[in-house]
């Protein structure tokens, strides 16, 4: 059996693409907030008393805990989710007009 994608639902698309925009996000999200708690205790290894009123708060285990949630959060809900729901949405517009014009993908399907 051949079947023709002519047409996809944005809501349903963008449904999923907040789902795995927004877990992947906050995955990276914690995986930078990470390298910044890294980054402020080597600066404030390296720049002495100098730095130590800016590093202070990425150092210590408090500051580093509270930057790496909120890079976590910040990625996910703001940066990934918005920016890839926005992304969908403009894909899926394209595709539908295209696939008007041109014909969809042709899937094969069998039982």
């Amino acid at each position: 059996m051949e079947f023709e994608i002519k047409r996809i639902n944005l809501w349903s698309a963008v449904k999923i693409s907040f789902v795995i925009y927004g877990v992947l996000g906050f995955i990276l999200g914690i995986f930078y907030g990470l390298f910044i708690f890294s980054l402020g205790g080597l600066l404030g290894s390296l720049g002495g008393e100098e730095l130590a009123p800016f590093t202070g708060m990425f150092s210590s285990f408090a500051g580093g805990f509270f930057f790496t949630i909120i890079m976590g959060i910040f990625l996910a809900f703001i940066l990934a989710v918005v920016y890839g729901v926005i992304i969908t949405t403009l894909f899926i517009i394209i595709y539908n007009l295209l696939a008007k014009w041109t014909g969809g993908f042709k899937v094969s399907l069998e039982k």
